[in-house]
């Protein structure tokens, strides 16, 4: 195979692999609450504890989401190493084929050439 058919065969292969891995699953990314930035002191102690409360909801979103980003990178790794260890076999199958048959075609060669006393 050539570099840019190996190549394309390989990005194929793990697009193929991600698609049905489940790795294009949706990853959410969070908002910040509202109440970060607005202007001014908080009014008073229980807008403050919403506010706090929205960020450590905000921050946990974030962790998910980091989280979730991580899996799709690491499901694309995987599927990037199978793609090429798939295509490693492929071309390996045909440089055994090639050998094979320019083997058949020397031993056919060698074989004509003693029979015509060459």
């Amino acid at each position: 195979m050539t570099t840019k058919t190996t190549t394309t065969f390989i990005v194929t292969l793990a697009a193929c692999a991600l698609a049905s891995s489940g790795a294009w699953a949706y990853c959410s990314e969070p908002s910040a609450p509202s109440c970060a930035n607005g202007y001014g002191s908080f009014q008073d102690q229980w807008e403050f504890d919403s506010c706090k409360s929205d960020m450590d909801r905000f921050k946990s979103e974030i962790e998910d989401f980091i989280s979730c980003k991580q899996r799709e990178v690491d499901d694309a790794n995987d599927a990037a190493r199978r793609a090429a260890s798939d295509a490693e076999d492929i071309a390996t199958s045909a440089r055994n084929a090639v050998d094979q048959v320019t083997s058949d075609y020397n031993d056919a060669v060698r074989d004509f050439n003693a029979r015509a006393g060459n």
